[in-house]
């Protein structure tokens, strides 16, 4: 590998920024790292899509066991969905060697814009505090069967499109659990966060046998995520809350649009 020091100082940047975004805004660091990795470090699509995979995980896993020590995560939603969550990234990561990778960073770029729009203007925020449980104690959901096929069925789902494009799945997760099993914000938070802790491993695992990793890359960007994870917290215990999603879900509007533009750049010249 002939890396010099300016390229896994770029992948390291790259970290510290999924590491600040992550801490400071609870979510997975594939959104941000795989647009930035392949714009930045010309990756190949499948390599960026594998390469975030491996930052994934331990981020989640890092953010799901505060959550899970302090019991704040449904019991009932996270064994219905974590095994179907498995099974559908790795799935997600067999398809798509098999699918259009400039396709695959389109549909990246789409899921980074609808979330920024989500950020910018706080409308399912607003939703969702409509429906939050101020209450500190959780309740856990009890598995009755028609719940326990829909949960199985969010999770396949979410699992396929992380192994497919490289997200965690955060951003459908939480929604789903809220809406349709009127979890609390915080219960839908962590077990969102511990079933991605559990998908990002096999979707990785997968994308290394096919050799769609750098791992020089992932283990720069990982070592500097965990610092940016801690200073991401720390700043947004400082900040207001809607000040930082205004300009969070800026800047993923202007990443989208400019990863979006770039992509259909390199498809009408074959680059």
């Amino acid at each position: 590998m002939n890396f010099d020091f300016l390229y896994l100082a770029k992948a390291a940047v790259i970290g510290v920024v999924a590491g600040l975004l992550s801490g400071g805004f609870g979510i997975g660091g594939g959104m941000v790292a795989t647009p930035m990795t392949r714009m930045w470090l010309s990756l190949d699509p499948y390599v960026a899509i594998g390469t975030s995979l491996v930052l994934v995980a331990p981020t989640a896993i890092s953010g799901a066991t505060r959550y899970v020590r302090e019991g704040v995560y449904s019991k009932f939603l996270a064994r219905a969905c974590l095994v179907p969550a498995c099974i559908g990234t790795v799935l997600g990561s067999l398809v798509c060697p098999y699918v259009n990778g400039h396709f695959l960073m389109m549909i990246i770029a789409l899921l980074i814009a609808m979330s920024g729009l989500d950020f910018a203007t706080g409308l399912v925020g607003r939703l969702l505090g409509r429906l939050k449980k101020d209450d500190a104690k959780v309740a856990s959901l009890a598995p009755v069967g028609k719940l326990t096929f829909v949960a199985a069925a969010v999770g396949l789902a979410t699992g396929f499109l992380s192994g497919l494009v490289g997200v965690g799945g955060g951003f459908i997760l939480v929604p789903a659990f809220v809406y349709l099993f009127r979890a609390s914000i915080k219960e839908a938070i962590g077990t969102s966060l511990l079933t991605i802790a559990a998908v990002a491993i096999p979707g990785a695992v997968v994308h290394a046998i096919h050799g769609h990793v750098n791992f020089e890359v992932a283990l720069a960007m990982i070592v500097a995520s965990i610092p940016g994870a801690r200073i991401g917290a720390s700043i947004s215990m400082r900040l207001k809350d809607s000040h930082l999603r205004q300009a969070f879900g800026v800047m993923l509007l202007i990443v989208s649009f400019v990863f979006a533009a770039k992509e259909i750049h390199s498809l009408v010249t074959h680059r």
